[in-house]
């Protein structure tokens, strides 16, 4: 199996993406690509593309600055956006389950807008 490693640069603007047959080659071979600001969880889903969750600049509730990217070879394009700060994601079910912070606090009222046709809000 091969080894992949995902890590963010200084500038917090980019992944590097180093993969290899063994160790001892993974340090020589690696490639960076720029996916946005602020990624913040990485994982392979959907026909092994890579999926990155951006939490956007302002990072607060309902902000509606994040969004999750697909990279897929050197091309990277929008997969969902105007969530606030989506953290971690998962692949389940044929499914991609991400975090979000979207509940108001002082308000105590949530959003409910998820612009991604097939994808849902859940409280649970």
């Amino acid at each position: 199996m091969p080894l992949v490693t995902v890590a963010r640069d200084l500038s917090a603007s980019a992944l590097i993406l180093c993969a290899s047959a063994n160790i001892s080659q993974a340090e020589e071979t690696f490639r960076s690509l720029s996916v946005g600001a602020t990624p913040e969880s990485a994982a392979f889903g959907f026909d092994g593309k890579l999926f990155v969750t951006l939490m956007g600049p302002k990072q607060e509730k309902g902000d509606g600055d994040g969004r999750v990217v697909m990279v897929d070879g050197d091309k990277v394009s929008v997969f969902t956006e105007g969530l606030s700060d989506p953290k971690g994601l998962v692949f389940f079910g044929g499914k991609l389950i991400t975090a979000d912070l979207i509940l108001d606090e002082k308000t105590n009222s949530s959003s409910s807008r998820i612009p991604r046709p097939g994808c849902w809000f859940s409280s649970r």
